[in-house]
């Protein structure tokens, strides 16, 4: 550990848990022994032909081949916990306010009526209130459906800036009563604003909405400039499209680097930029950074989480585990990014010709010049740069200036993948480039999660889609060439685009050994087989291994439960949707598409949610599927249990006994949804009818088969 007085002269500090590393290297070369065991035991059923039975033999090669893609997808998320490191910044050690590089904030929206307008204003106004010279921010908002709301959203937001400005720029030093009565003034003008907003978005909608179109619309620029001072502190919000922003930005404030924020997730904390600044200007690291990503943290999350929206795993478990190799990949929001990475050129120092750049970067002269001038200082930038004429700004905007470029593909943000985030970075590191993972005490950056099931599914379907899509093209980290990627990462990264591919061994598991297990059909061997611990430590170790990860992250038993639940039905629902929309993508039979999270309140989903009960008021494509696996468990449970009673063979059919055990447990909410609960929130009984029609035929067809 370093001492008080390095820490003093040093901008951050990395911490190595060696002890925690250790132990899970134990466990991983464990597990893997028991892994081998298994698989000898599976080679000898299949070496031995004296007793080949074509039935039996089938369904042990199914399950086989269901272990081995566990078993691949578990191999791959090793390295994760390998090397898990976090990091502690030195604010107080950054060089003074005028040697601070520029910051552009990118802030993205898509739909007004998914993404209220107000609550985008909101992430716009927590954006320019960062600890930060004001005059060395430049805040653009993007609206890829080119709503007016949202302009006029920003509008009345200069308008209600520009007046607490004025009002500051009056005040003197006060005290006591006067700072009270400041700040109830202050919390009138913003209600006002509130109400503004919100009057005016209603009538937005109705007039203008319905007229445009957010798949095919013009680009529309609007520069909002809040300069109202002498010293030009004010900082100004622009409207753009996206994927323009990048380039819009070169030729007004081109800063080295570019805070992305999703438009519902606000700055929480003023300080997130000093802390970035802490990486980016520490030569032993800056020459390789890419990005600083911050975790995804959510102010409606309740102590239960359900629906694991919070998502732990990625944010307490993986990503402190990803730093230690060569950094989480771009996580959607939240992260500062290099300007200089995301052009992926060479760009040489100085004022140097750069090589090639309008072959890859189109041919505006203004975006051209501004690669010369990216390290240059704020007030140089701002006499040069902003003088770019309105048509050229126009023209970089448009999508017709990618033509014949890179942009998309090589240079930029990689946005026609759906998961253009997780591609990006990927692509980035595979150049050499690394990005730290920064999880301070303080929550940085809070937005608004999904809380109920139907959009949780939705949203989880979209990005399986997407990460499949780089799992099954030639990008994928694994097998991508050339790649500066470290082994190990590359090992971690594939199981990030790969692992939704589990829900064939999930589906394997919750239908062969639990019909094997009511015809009486053994699988597994023996309780008194010495192969039989493989088996279970296997098993219980797993279960175990993540009990003390969830504890160790500051979870509960019961948020150790709702994971493993919330695991299960996105296994048996979204997995496989998703995984099927890629498939058919690169079929050519439908395109990728995305779909924004809904970020509306709804009142009933809300107090269900509250209340920490699942809402299925979800359509019949997530909830047969889920209800087919569940009601196929419970009669196979009760009449295998039947059978072992009457047969008396308990020791030959004791692990898949416990495997449908488990398997009722974890689909307690689902069984109670069914069969107790009669609110909006319960399972209809047309989807239960449904999934009875399959569970017969499975039974048809299982005594067919025994």
């Amino acid at each position: 550990m370093e001492n008080s007085h390095t820490h003093a002269t040093s901008l951050h500090h990395c911490h190595v848990h060696k002890l925690k590393a250790v132990l899970y290297i134990l466990h991983s070369l464990s597990h893997f022994l028991a892994i081998v065991a298994i698989f000898y035991y599976r080679a000898i059923f299949f070496l031995d032909k004296a007793g080949f039975k074509l039935i039996p033999f089938l369904l042990w090669f199914v399950l086989f081949a269901a272990e081995l893609l566990l078993s691949f997808i578990w191999f791959l998320k090793q390295p994760f916990y390998w090397w898990p490191v976090t990091r502690t910044v030195f604010t107080e050690s950054l060089p003074k306010d005028e040697k601070l590089p520029g910051i552009d904030i990118f802030i993205c929206t898509t739909d007004p009526k998914k993404e209220p307008t107000f609550e985008v204003m909101n992430t716009v106004i927590s954006a320019m209130s960062l600890d930060y010279p004001a005059e060395k921010l430049s805040v653009y908002l993007s609206d890829d459906g080119g709503a007016s709301v949202t302009l006029n959203g920003g509008i009345m937001l200069k308008q209600f800036v520009l007046g607490l400005i004025l009002r500051s720029q009056r005040r003197q030093v006060r005290a006591g009563n006067s700072l009270k009565k400041d700040r109830n003034t202050l919390l009138e003008k913003y209600k006002a604003f509130k109400l503004r907003v919100q009057r005016k978005s209603v009538a937005d909608e109705i007039n203008d909405d319905s007229k445009r179109s957010a798949q095919d619309h013009p680009s529309n620029v609007q520069v909002i400039d809040g300069k109202v001072m002498e010293e030009d502190t004010a900082t100004n919000p622009e409207h753009v499209v996206m994927p323009s922003l990048l380039r819009i930005s070169a030729t007004l404030s081109n800063s080295p680097c570019i805070l992305v924020l999703d438009c519902d997730m606000y700055c929480n904390d003023s300080i997130s930029a000093r802390q970035a600044m802490c990486f980016y200007l520490d030569p032993k690291i800056s020459p390789t950074l890419g990005w600083v990503q911050y975790p995804q943290v959510y102010h409606n999350v309740n102590k239960n989480d359900i629906y694991d929206t919070q998502m732990r795993f990625l944010w307490k478990a993986f990503w402190p585990g990803a730093d230690g190799l060569q950094g989480p990949v771009i996580s959607g929001t939240n992260f500062y990014v290099s300007r200089k990475a995301l052009y992926g050129i060479n760009i040489y120092d100085g004022n140097e010709i750069i090589k090639e750049a309008k072959n890859i970067l189109g041919p505006s002269t203004e975006f051209i010049k501004s690669l010369r001038q990216n390290d240059m200082p704020s007030e140089i930038k701002h006499s040069e740069l902003c003088t770019a004429p309105v048509q050229e700004v126009q023209y970089l905007a448009s999508c017709t200036y990618e033509e014949n470029t890179k942009w998309g593909e090589g240079a930029g943000f990689w946005y026609k993948s759906v998961v253009e985030d997780a591609m990006t970075g990927y692509m980035l590191q595979s150049k050499g480039w690394r990005s730290v993972y920064l999880n301070p005490p303080r929550p940085q950056f809070l937005g608004s999660a999904t809380t109920n099931l139907d959009e949780y599914l939705i949203q989880f379907t979209r990005w399986i889609s997407g990460l499949a899509e780089i799992g099954l093209s030639k990008y994928c980290p694994l097998v991508y060439s050339p790649s500066r990627m470290q082994l190990f990462h590359r090992i971690s990264s594939s199981w990030v685009v790969l692992y939704s591919f589990d829900f064939i061994a999930v589906w394997c598991f919750v239908t062969i050994p639990l019909i094997s297990f009511l015809y009486g059909v053994s699988l597994y061997p023996k309780v008194s087989d010495p192969f039989f611990i493989a088996f279970g430590f296997v098993f219980i170790s797993s279960l175990v291994k993540h009990l003390c990860e969830v504890v160790d992250t500051g979870g509960s038993v019961r948020t150790w439960l709702n994971e493993q639940r919330i695991w299960k039905i996105k296994s048996l629902t979204c997995f496989g949707y998703g995984v099927a929309d890629c498939v058919m993508a690169k079929l050519g039979l439908r395109e990728a598409s995305f779909i924004p999270t809904n970020k509306a309140e709804d009142s009933n989903k809300a107090n269900l949610y509250a209340m920490g009960k699942y809402d299925f008021s979800t359509s019949n494509m997530f909830l047969v599927p889920l209800v087919s696996a569940v009601s196929l468990n419970l009669c196979c449970f009760v009449g295998g249990v039947a059978r072992v009673i009457g047969v008396g063979n308990w020791e030959e059919m004791f692990s898949q006994g416990i495997l449908s055990l488990y398997g009722l447990i974890i689909s307690y909410p689902v069984l109670e949804a069914m069969f107790v609960r009669q609110d909006k929130g319960c399972i209809p009984l047309s989807a239960t009818l449904t999934s009875s029609v399959f569970v017969v035929l499975l039974f048809i067809f299982g005594r067919f088969i025994f």
